[in-house]
């Protein structure tokens, strides 16, 4: 029998997460309210209320007001611990644990913007072409940035961080296509469109679009983008389904919340049958008058011999199904099922059952559970 028991979280440990998703909006925002303003600058854009010596200054501040923040969501970042990422795992693409190229991007993205926040101060002495090829590296930093919010963000499905995105894509195109397409940029102007760039600014929306779709908005989405295969295994992939009960308790967890309903579950296993595997489970949940609701959760697996290892974040069925994906080995993949039931007084009861596949039919998600 195994002890499936809720222990509690460490109290700064929701508080990180809430910080990594704040500041890492708070930077989307600032870089492209920042794009805006340099774009209304080169439009020569100004009224009588707000000279264009204004809008300078506050197109640099924005940039420089974005670096404060990304220090904070770096922070932040090392210091949560949802996922465990090593100090060069936040600046080295490509070397995390965690949906590789997505992460990738907004590290990129961060190397752009620091490159658009040093064109600042070295525009004296670069020359124009210089300063303004490095200026430009602000639209591939914000693209980057749109990139990994959306393919990493734990708040993408949600309305207002739809919302968010969508006007700030229809905002940037649309200046970009008053800016290069030609579009008169007021009443009376005459046009002088360049058919060619407001097509193509139309199909990279159209193609955004239909790609976000079927990616980061997609459901299922975490499962594809963030299971990670790891080093081939020492021992032998189970051929056949294995199962393993377990019990355990339910503990609140309302460090920063008074409802009652909010819960962590961690399970801790050391061998599923007769195959030696220790595995590993904290999920946060909220009890609810119609079930569980899943916030969010992270599993681990290694063998006896701790040869290999892999981990990932967790997805939740209604009504009772936690579930996540191991890959072992490039062609083998374990589904892993833990079904529960938690009474009234917090009594966890239910199974665990570990089944090789060759492809996984239901994946890992991320904090948002899709």
């Amino acid at each position: 029998m195994t002890s499936f028991a809720g222990l509690a979280a460490p109290q700064s440990a929701t508080l990180y997460w809430y910080v990594v998703r704040g500041s890492g909006f708070v930077v989307y925002a600032l870089l492209t309210v920042g794009v805006v303003f340099g774009l209304l600058l080169s439009l020569r854009w100004r009224s009588d209320a707000w000279p264009r010596l204004l809008t300078e200054d506050v197109h640099q501040f924005l940039q420089l007001l974005a670096g404060s923040f990304l220090s904070i969501h770096i922070v932040s970042t090392l210091l949560d611990s949802f996922v465990h990422f090593a100090w060069y795992e936040v600046l080295v693409p490509f070397s995390g644990p965690y949906r590789v190229p997505w992460m990738a991007a907004g590290i990129i993205s961060m190397y752009f913007g620091a490159a658009l926040a040093l064109s600042i101060y070295v525009r004296p002495h670069v020359g124009y072409r210089t300063w303004r090829t490095l200026h430009y590296t602000g639209f591939v930093a914000w693209t980057l940035a749109l990139v990994h919010g959306l393919a990493t963000g734990s708040d993408t499905h949600s309305a207002w961080a739809t919302g968010v995105y969508v006007a700030s894509v229809v905002i940037v195109v649309g200046l970009l296509a008053v800016r290069f397409g030609g579009i008169p940029a007021r009443v009376g102007q005459p046009p002088r469109l360049r058919p060619g760039v407001v097509a193509g600014l139309g199909v990279s929306v159209v193609v955004a679009g239909v790609l976000a779709s079927a990616g980061p908005l997609e459901s299922g989405w975490a499962a594809r983008a963030g299971s990670i295969p790891g080093p081939k295994p020492s021992i032998a992939i189970p051929t056949s389904p294995l199962s393993e009960k377990v019990t355990g308790v339910a503990q609140p967890y309302n460090r920063y919340s008074l409802d009652p309903g909010y819960r962590m579950l961690t399970l801790d296993i050391d061998g599923v049958g007769r195959y030696p595997i220790k595995l590993a489970y904290r999920v946060f949940i909220r009890q609810t008058r119609v079930g569980i609701r899943f916030i969010r959760g992270l599993f681990s697996m290694t063998p006896s011999s701790g040869a290999w290892s892999c981990s990932g974040t967790v997805t939740f069925r209604p009504p009772d199904r936690f579930i996540s994906v191991c890959n072992p080995a490039r062609k083998e993949t374990l589904l892993l099922v833990v079904r529960v039931s938690i009474d009234a007084l917090g009594r966890v009861s239910g199974t665990l059952a570990l089944s090789p596949q060759q492809k996984a039919n239901e994946g890992s998600r991320g904090r948002n559970g899709v």
